[in-house]
């Protein structure tokens, strides 16, 4: 395990860009320093119009892929479908979670570069 400082003042980098920009504008925006991430809204979804189009092509595109996987062998049935209910999961929390929530901290965990995993854990001081 270690501690990213250059990480941690990365995230506060953006926290502060965050602030500026939601000081000067009022449309959608997303800062992004090298995977460090945060928008003010969600992305636009285009309406339910198109709802049919959005899901046709993310489930196409991930049947093909789950059919890749395994006619090359490259992975069992079982952690397909284990890994499309994370997925699943994880698209009805994201996209159904709150604004309202006011945490005072975040952790998260990132890959290495060299390998491993890096725990990051950032602190809103304000």
């Amino acid at each position: 395990m270690e501690l990213d400082f250059g990480g941690i003042g990365k995230q506060y980098a953006v926290d502060r860009a965050y602030d500026l920009a939601v000081a000067r504008r009022s449309n959608p925006f997303l800062i992004n320093f090298s995977g460090d991430l945060r928008a003010n809204r969600p992305p636009a979804s285009g309406g339910d119009d198109f709802r049919w189009i959005r899901r046709a092509l993310g489930y196409g595109m991930a049947s093909a892929t789950a059919y890749v996987r395994l006619r090359e062998n490259v992975h069992w049935l079982s952690d397909t479908v284990a890994a499309a209910a994370i997925e699943i999961a994880t698209a009805q929390l994201t996209m159904n979670r709150r604004q309202t929530r006011t945490l005072r901290w975040e952790l998260s965990v990132e890959p290495v570069a060299r390998g491993g995993t890096k725990l990051a854990v950032t602190i809103i001081l304000h």
